[in-house]
């Protein structure tokens, strides 16, 4: 039996036994309750940390500037597309960014942290 705080409507804290008199009251399968005790995941949270990660990762030997830009740009577009609810252009744009295999300033051990990058950003967004 849940008993709840609320700050502005919303529910703050949650408890098994009533704190004081007159605390509010809730179903323990409330939707309301339910999205406070499993809040939804901030995908572009996620995916700028995956980004930091991966530049940190590759600190040592950073990609040519060239192609950081052109993966900070995806992070733009994501962005816009996030806002606009657009999963499938999100998805598309990751999958297709590719570094050229002509590319010889780009080493194996960049290309493969790239890839593992680009494996995460979907996974982010269920793909």
């Amino acid at each position: 039996m849940p008993f709840i705080d609320r700050l502005d409507g919303r529910i703050i804290s949650e408890f098994n036994r009533s704190q004081y008199e007159g605390q509010e009251f809730i179903e323990a399968d409330d939707p309301e309750f339910l999205e406070f005790l499993n809040p939804p995941v901030d995908r572009l949270s996620v995916l700028e940390s995956l980004i930091k990660q991966g530049q940190a990762a590759m600190a040592a030997d950073p990609l040519p500037l060239d192609i950081q830009k052109e993966i900070y740009d995806l992070k733009v577009f994501i962005d816009n597309y996030y806002r606009w609810n657009a999963t499938t252009l999100i998805v598309a744009g990751i999958q297709s960014f590719v570094i050229p295999p002509e590319r010889q300033d780009v080493t194996s051990e960049q290309r493969a942290q790239v890839e593992a990058l680009k494996a995460q950003m979907l996974g982010v967004f269920g793909a």
